[in-house]
């Protein structure tokens, strides 16, 4: 091959030698001829080597022999396969780009390209050759490789152009007819492609490939019964990949043509050979299945096709509804009619799937969103005019009446334009319930709102009579007895008595008369109630108690110790009140010893709430008995032990008063300026203040009681104290005359005149009240602000109620937290301590701090009683965990706070449990939790909501469709709020599918 290098090389630049006479040597004209002759021989090798030699001499040869020679010998290394070929052609066409050979040239280029199957190359060369020029044995070729090289770049157009224009008689012919048939089948021309196929059909080279594009194309034009005949014999000549595809289109066939066994074999035939096992074929299987009755196998290969939202899903899960059916599986049914219910695709369907999925939600409980009434209330939307609107309308009274989750189903009831007396008696019950709800959390206002609509309603008298129950318990909450009073009386009259709530109505009335002082009727009203009450609870033994009060008021002692004794037998916690109270009607008896006796029961034991108060009262019954060594120890154990307590003042007293009687002088004013330095402006400090001036007195030394009043603010002028209460008291008939100019102004000369007077604190107080009824709120907080800030006094624990509130209001979080936290601190009713530790707690997560959150949640969690405080705190201590990435911190808090999902605290506590399940992979305990949760019948929607969105995608990724599809629908249709984002987020899962 070097040798040719060199003689291409000689040719090349044999133009650039000097012209030498063409005569002087032969041996140009002997090669030259000598090549051409063994050219035509198609000697090629041969003839390639004497061009060569020509090119020796070639270069005092005239252009004409030189364009020639170039031409040959490009020509000739092209047929003889010589390496150089390529060179050789497109150095001829560089050379000579119009010379006479450039045609056959191109033409030449464009096979050698063809052939090393280079066809976008080679389609570059052919475009450039003029066919016509062509000779007439090239042209079939040129026009077939042309269009080959076109087809193999899928330039189908240009391909059966090309190839229409081969002769009949051309050996190019048949493969020209098939490169166009298959062309035209490749582009879906499918009756074009069979004319093409039928001309070649019995050719040997495509016998055993054309039957299976016939087969193909006459499939592909719904021929199915020609695919049934002849696809068997087709199938038994095909091998390797055709083998499945042949299978489907024939097991296809068949099942368009309704062989529904048939197409089972065949179909899962194709499945066996490896085929593709799309959506399509697994819903083919499972029909066929279907229509032999094979309902679990119809199931199986259903299913797998159920899911995303399109027609094959509608029909798929609609059939599959009916295998569940038969299967006597309602739950999967109605969720597979629910995705069976789209609109958009089979109306018929869509109708008739909407219909069964409302029926079997309603037959299978509702849903857990109340799925059923909004299916039910979506059908008669849909379909206002269809015969099955009055079941419908049935099934949705029903579905409104027996609903759990009563918001939801308020929210749907009230969307009704026109309620029917069926949905006006669902919505009697709705309310009622949704309003016990709204009491439940706190909520009078709504709850009351609800019970009066629940009221106009009045088509069951059940439900009737025990709203107005519940309106007597809101008026009871409110404090307005005369009202609870009412209404108990009215349900006791309306209910009958084996009812719980009419036994519970009689004890409320009792309560409410108590409460109004009417003793006679809160007697009959407990009585009643104990009458028919068996149970020895609390409650027997609280109303026992009330009894005894009632006595006790009407000075029937001995009778009310035979009540306190009653109540103490239940042996509940109201026997320590029961204890307390009998111990201090003994004193009433005149049993001053047994008094003193159980008393000191009382403190030995130190159980229950009432031993401050029982060490206190036996302080002063020694005191009544002058044993006043015994009552400075039990005083002074008071004083000690209970420094928060209302009586800590009055027991300093009786402390310096025992003193004094026990001659120990100094002693006794020790303890009446103890009560000094806690409070002064009341009547504690008065009383202290008198034996202070006794003391004084007696030693003779008045200039020290002045001089020390003096230092403690206490004025010591007679006169000026009287004109200090008349003062106040023509403040006080300003304010309480209702006119809140001339009050303020009142109340503020007296601060101002008399700012160590003994009414201030109570003036500053009555200030506040004032600015707040005339919606000053700032001005308010600034006189709460300077009644706190005295010594604790009568009206200290008010003001720190009111400044809580007030700074709340005005978004003064810091200041709020310290008065709740105080006001914690100094009240003793467990109620009233947690509900201040429960303001605290607001407060303090108001203010943002995070570090401020976590010790205030730990300090309420440790002082609170009741569990709504503690709620509390533990969720704001978790939500602090979880926001700073402390989440294996937080999650035993949100397990505590999961226990009890009726609460907002709680429903979010059981979603971050299944929150946190799912991030550690524990699918199977995600589901188990999630429909825990659901059964529990939280009322909080948006948490139960986002744990339903998890369980479905727990199901997607595991590649059930179907059951992702079932759990993301229950959401869509059943979700109560469009607003908050959970229904959107729940369709963007189901369009993901």
């Amino acid at each position: 091959m070097m040798g040719h290098r060199i003689l291409l090389s000689v040719l090349l630049l044999g133009s650039l030698l000097p012209s030498v006479s063409f005569a002087q040597d032969g041996g140009l004209e002997r090669h030259l001829s000598r090549g051409e002759g063994l050219y035509r021989m198609e000697k090629y090798g041969e003839a390639f080597m004497e061009f060569g030699k020509a090119g020796r001499y070639a270069a005092g040869a005239d252009a004409a022999v030189r364009e020639r020679l170039c031409r040959l010998l490009a020509m000739s290394a092209a047929q003889a396969g010589e390496g150089e070929a390529q060179e050789l052609l497109e150095t001829y066409l560089t050379r000579y780009p119009a010379g006479p050979g450039a045609v056959e040239v191109r033409f030449e280029l464009g096979n050698l390209f063809f052939g090393e199957g280079d066809y976008a190359a080679a389609t570059e060369q052919y475009a450039g050759v003029d066919a016509g020029k062509l000779p007439a044995e090239d042209a079939d070729e040129y026009c077939f490789k042309y269009g080959y090289a076109c087809f193999e770049q899928e330039r189908f157009e240009a391909a059966v152009r090309l190839m229409a224009r081969i002769a009949f008689t051309s050996d190019y012919y048949p493969h020209a007819q098939y490169v166009m048939g298959y062309s035209e089948y490749r582009k879906g021309e499918y009756q074009s492609a069979k004319r093409y196929f039928t001309v070649i059909a019995d050719h040997p080279a495509y016998s055993n490939v054309l039957p299976f594009y016939i087969l193909q194309i006459e499939f592909n034009d719904g021929n199915y019964h020609y695919v049934r005949e002849n696809g068997g014999a087709v199938l038994r000549m095909a091998a390797g990949d055709r083998l499945a595809e042949l299978n489907r289109i024939i097991g296809e066939s068949w099942f368009y043509t309704g062989g529904w066994r048939e197409a089972a074999q065949y179909l899962e035939r194709y499945r066996e050979l490896g085929g593709e096992m799309d959506r399509e074929v697994y819903y083919m299987l499972g029909f066929a299945a279907y229509m032999v009755g094979d309902y679990g196998e119809a199931e199986r290969n259903l299913a797998r096709v159920a899911g995303p939202d399109d027609k094959l899903s509608q029909n798929a899960s609609y059939h599959l509804a009916d295998c569940y059916l038969r299967m006597g599986r309602k739950q999967q049914a109605m969720q597979s009619f629910a995705m069976a219910s789209s609109e958009g695709y089979d109306d018929a369907i869509s109708e008739d799937a909407l219909f069964n999925y409302g029926k079997l939600q309603y037959e299978l409980g509702g849903g857990y969103f109340n799925e059923a009434i909004n299916v039910l209330n979506r059908y008669i939307a849909r379909y206002p005019n269809s015969g099955r609107v009055p079941q419908v309308k049935e099934y949705l009274a029903a579905a409104y009446y027996n609903s759990r989750n009563y918001d939801a189903a308020y929210q749907a009831i009230m969307q009704v334009p026109y309620p029917d007396n069926n949905l006006k008696a669902a919505l009697q019950k709705i309310t009622y319930f949704r309003g016990l709800e709204y009491y439940n959390a706190g909520d009078y206002d709504a709850a009351a709102r609800l019970l009066d609509q629940s009221l106009a309603n009045r088509f069951n008298a059940k439900y009737t009579a025990l709203a107005g129950y519940w309106q007597g318990e809101i008026c009871y909450r409110r404090g307005d007895m005369p009202g609870a009073a009412e209404r108990f009386a009215a349900y006791v009259r309306l209910s009958p008595k084996s009812e719980p709530e009419n036994l519970a109505a009689r004890y409320n009335l009792g309560y409410a008369y108590f409460n109004m002082k009417n003793w006679e009727e809160a007697r009959k009203w407990f009585d009643e109630f104990l009458l028919d009450y068996r149970r020895k609870d609390s409650y027997a033994a609280d109303a026992y108690n009330r009894r005894g009060d009632i006595e006790y008021s009407g000075r029937s002692f001995w009778r009310a110790i035979e009540f306190y004794d009653k109540a103490a037998a239940m042996n509940t916690p109201e026997r320590y009140y029961s204890a307390f109270q009998r111990a201090m009607m003994l004193g009433m008896v005149q049993r001053p010893e047994r008094k003193i006796e159980s008393l000191t029961e009382i403190v030995r034991k130190n159980e229950g709430p009432y031993v401050a108060d029982a060490m206190y009262e036996l302080g002063r019954a020694y005191m009544g008995q002058q044993r006043y060594s015994e009552a400075t120890g039990v005083l002074e154990r008071f004083v000690n032990t209970y420094p928060s307590s209302p009586r800590y003042a009055s027991a300093l007293n009786e402390l310096g008063l025992a003193c004094q009687n026990l001659g120990d002088d100094a002693k006794a004013l020790t303890y009446y300026k103890k009560v000094m330095q806690h409070e002064q402006h009341s009547d504690a400090s008065r009383s202290a203040m008198n034996g202070i001036r006794t003391i004084y007195v007696e030693r003779n030394d008045v200039d020290a009681y002045f001089k020390y009043a003096e230092s403690v603010g206490i004025e010591t002028d007679l006169g000026e104290v009287q004109r200090d209460s008349l003062a106040f008291a023509a403040a006080q008939r300003v304010y309480l005359s209702g006119d809140t100019g001339r009050a303020a102004a009142a109340l503020d000369n007296y601060i101002a005149g008399y700012p160590k007077g003994v009414h201030v604190a109570e003036a500053l107080y009555f200030a506040g009240e004032n600015a707040l009824a005339a919606q000053d709120a700032a001005r308010a907080a600034g006189y709460y602000r300077r009644l706190v800030a005295m010594p604790n006094g009568d009206f200290t624990v008010r003001g720190l109620e009111r400044l809580s509130s007030v700074s709340m209001d005005m978004k003064q979080y810091d200041e709020a937290a310290d008065a709740y936290l105080r006001l914690s601190g100094l009240v003793t009713v467990p109620a009233r301590k947690d509900e201040a530790l429960s303001g605290y707690m607001k407060a303090v997560v108001a203010g943002g701090d995070d570090g401020k959150i976590l010790a205030a949640a730990d300090e309420v969690a440790a002082r609170a009683a009741g569990e709504p405080a503690k709620r509390q705190a533990l969720y704001a201590k978790a939500s602090v965990l979880r926001r700073t990435g402390r989440n294996s911190e937080a999650l035993p808090l949100y397990e505590r706070l999961g226990s009890d999902v009726s609460t907002p605290e709680g429903a979010e506590g059981a979603y971050r449990v299944i929150e946190a399940a799912r991030a550690a992979g524990e699918n199977a305990r995600v589901e188990e939790l999630v429909y825990a949760f659901a059964d529990r019948n939280t009322p909080h929607s948006y948490w139960l909501g986002k744990s339903f969105i998890i369980l479905g995608d727990i199901y997607a990724e595991a590649g059930d469709a179907f059951q992702a599809r079932a759990t993301y629908q229950s959401v869509v249709d059943g979700y109560p709020n469009a607003t908050d984002g959970v229904v959107e987020e729940a369709k963007a899962r189901i369009a993901a599918l």
